[in-house]
């Protein structure tokens, strides 16, 4: 009964602790979402693990008992032979202090009171060279151990009981009968063993409470040698003493054991909820700069030109792709990680778009801030530092921030730094805050954005929009230039038009595209006329590096090989000597080169830097045709969904994996086969459609890093 109450306790205490785990380790504005559950072990192989462990913990308990038994007895017996030689010296200390020069009743009188005083010695006596012995209660005669005496001599007499210590004396020898009980009583003090004196001779003085070693007691022995003296301190604890001993001390290491396997367990479910949660992924994708820019062209209401380019943030996924930022930006948000993330963003943007930029000196580029870059008191530094001039510098950026941003006086304060460093401020989403115009005067804005919200009510049916008039209306009468962003229709082009927004932004012009598909954009209209040409193309700079003697080469770091690669340091001096310009220059290039996806850091997490960097040369990455192939002869993603969450589909439910167990889960194979029993696709297109599905991020990999595959091994959730 009560071991079944204490396992109802520890149940009740582990599903306790696995709630709080999961109640502190959940995403706030995650309740309107579908989330599957944090992997955990898998009963089984935990029950299996637990009886491993619990056999390891048992006899690690058991060493460790043993060995923490026979250390401190060893420790008792080495200082009880000290004691026992600090002992011996006091009793030859007082030895030396008896003085009497015949047996007369004074003399026998004086050794008395010296007996009397000692803790040691029972009786003194002294040994006249004529062979008479003197002892407090007169002479002896008959069988007195009688021989010559030039040093200390210890040795056992059974007739007087005890040890008997001789010792040179001025008339003759000292002799002192030392009570074996306060000796070898007090070695075994506080302590079950049993103590004893052992000689060389083979006499052994054994304390009073248990039969005497040669006896045939069985356990653990200890000696230790007496300091000085010509025998040993010596303790056996008998068998059934040890076992008791073992047992107590075993019990608490278990205890411990089991509590350490218990926060073992609970740890290893909470690495592995960190390890699926959305932080956790994203900080691995910040580590790998994997949020990459995509810009989309701002055109002129009058002339169609392009004017400028609006910079927005990708997750460059391994397995998903480009992922829009609807599904991390929020949360990137509200967990800091969106001040790191724009500035990896600008970064990339600035490299990435300074050859257009070179060519293009009338082009502007727009980057949105967030509240938390605001609130940093570096960000003004920080965004000088990151837009220099080479080529890009302040006053062609435009800084976009919300109308919500602008109510702190320190980010106005903040704002009027940036405009005096030549930077251009924007409002986007205008109409959408709480700002008045007071504050539209006092902070001097450069532009006006325009949301897509009001873009949208114009269309063949609405006849009036008076909100996104009155907006245009303001803006007319503080005479700040708009640019209104959503286009899609000619429709709603020719409206803005009509009411003179100056430049527009929409799917009608151009979608969000790569850098470099920007500056083949840019060829294809032609309306700009380019400038002088770049003396020397990133393109032709990355062949002479290919072909350069000595820059590539195999490494070795951490007894780890890299093959063909280049340091940065090495490159930095290369491109110095080899172009001719300072090192710092030559570092923008390496920047440049990174940026562009043909020069990358080994571990994927830094950027070209002059130092002991490895980098490796990797080919321009190619647009995917197989899946494009594929995405043309299957269904939608939604429509897949569909099929396979309805009643022919899969049932998601606990799944299990090695070691570990997922709730909420399907397994590749389960999707594949519910895909040809209910929509009658055939293998290939359901493989099809299943990749394209964990494409769109409607279906995830339970880690989030492994793309699709027809196995049961692979699990999957729906998001």
């Amino acid at each position: 009964m009560t071991r079944s109450m204490a396992d109802h306790a520890l149940g009740r205490a582990l599903a306790q602790v696995r709630a709080w785990f999961h109640r502190a380790h959940s995403e706030p504005g995650d309740l309107g979402r579908v989330r599957s559950a944090p992997p955990v072990l898998r009963p089984l192989a935990a029950a299996v693990v637990a009886v491993i462990t619990a056999m390891l913990v048992i006899a690690a308990a058991l060493l460790s008992a043993w060995q923490g038994i026979n250390n401190d007895l060893e420790r008792r017996v080495e200082d009880a032979a000290r004691h026992t030689a600090l002992n011996l010296a006091q009793v030859s200390k007082e030895m030396a202090e008896v003085r009497i020069e015949d047996c007369s009743p004074e003399s026998r009188e004086l050794l008395a009171r010296q007996s009397f005083a000692s803790t040691m010695v029972r009786q003194f006596f002294v040994e006249f060279p004529e062979g008479e012995v003197c002892s407090p209660l007169g002479p002896v005669f008959q069988n007195w151990p009688s021989r010559h005496v030039t040093e200390p001599t210890l040795f056992r007499s059974d007739r007087l009981g005890g040890l008997v210590l001789r010792q040179p004396h001025p008339q003759g020898v000292a002799v002192a009968l030392i009570s074996p009980r306060q000796i070898v009583d007090r070695l075994g003090e506080n302590t079950d063993a049993t103590f004893a004196l052992r000689a060389p001779g083979g006499w052994t003085m054994v304390d009073h409470k248990t039969p005497s070693p040669q006896t045939g007691m069985e356990g653990t022995i200890v000696s230790r040698p007496v300091p000085g003296w010509p025998f040993a301190a010596e303790a056996i604890l008998e068998v059934g003493m040890l076992r008791d001993h073992i047992g107590a001390r075993a019990g608490i290491w278990i205890s411990l054991w089991v509590l350490a396997f218990i926060v073992a367990i609970s740890g290893a479910n909470a690495l592995l909820a960190l390890r699926s949660s959305r932080r956790r992924r994203l900080q691995v994708a910040l580590r790998k700069r994997r949020f990459v820019p995509v810009v989309q062209p701002i055109v002129d209401s009058a002339t169609g030109a392009c004017v400028g380019v609006e910079v927005l943030m990708r997750w460059k996924h391994p397995v998903r792709g480009l992922i829009a930022p609807v599904e991390f930006i929020d949360f990137a948000e509200r967990s800091g990680l969106i001040v790191p993330m724009s500035d990896l963003v600008m970064r990339l943007a600035r490299d990435q778009l300074a050859e257009i930029a070179t060519l293009h000196p009338g082009l502007y580029f727009s980057f949105n801030v967030t509240p938390a870059q605001l609130r940093r008191s570096d960000f003004c530094d920080e965004m000088l530092a990151i837009f220099d001039g080479d080529p890009i510098g302040p006053a062609r950026v435009l800084v976009e921030l919300t109308e919500r941003d602008l109510i702190d006086e320190q980010v106005r304060t903040r704002l009027d730094r940036l405009r005096a460093s030549g930077f251009r401020i924007a409002i986007d989403d205008f109409g959408t805050g709480q700002s008045s115009l007071a504050l539209l005067q006092n902070l001097a804005i450069d532009r006006l954005k325009i949301d897509r919200e009001f873009v949208r009510t114009i269309g063949p049916d609405a006849d009036r929009h008076p909100v996104l008039d009155a907006i245009v209306g303001l803006s007319h009468s503080l005479r700040i230039p708009m640019i209104a962003e959503g286009i899609e229709t000619p429709a709603q082009r020719d409206y803005l038009v009509a009411q003179g927004v100056q430049t527009l932004q929409g799917y009608l012009f151009a979608r969000p595209m790569a850098p470099l598909e920007f500056g083949l954009w840019l060829a294809e209209r032609a309306n700009n006329a380019p400038a002088a040409p770049v003396q020397q193309p990133l393109n032709d700079i990355m062949q002479a590096i290919r072909s350069a003697p000595g820059l590539l080469a195999n490494r070795m770091y951490h007894l780890r090989r890299y093959p063909t690669c280049l340091v940065g340091s090495e490159l930095t001096s290369w491109l110095a000597q080899s172009l001719g310009i300072p090192r710092s220059k030559a570092v923008r290039i390496g920047q440049r080169i990174v940026a562009r996806g043909w020069l990358v850091h080994v571990a994927e997490e830094h950027d070209f830097e002059d130092g002991p960097y490895f980098c490796r040369i990797v080919s321009q990455q190619t647009q995917d045709d197989s899946l494009a192939n594929a995405n043309a002869q299957v269904p939608e993603p939604a429509q897949v969904l569909g099929w396979l969450k309805g009643p022919r589909g899969v049932s998601p439910g606990s799944r299990a994996n090695g070691l570990l167990m997922y709730r909420g889960a399907v397994n590749g194979h389960e999707i594949v086969q519910a895909l040809t029993r209910c929509a009658d696709l055939s293998q290939e297109r359901a493989f099809a459609a299943a990749r394209r599905l964990l494409r769109s991020g409607l279906l995830r990999h339970v880690n989030d890093d492994c793309g699709f595959e027809d196995s049961r091994q692979r699990l999957y959730t729906f998001t």
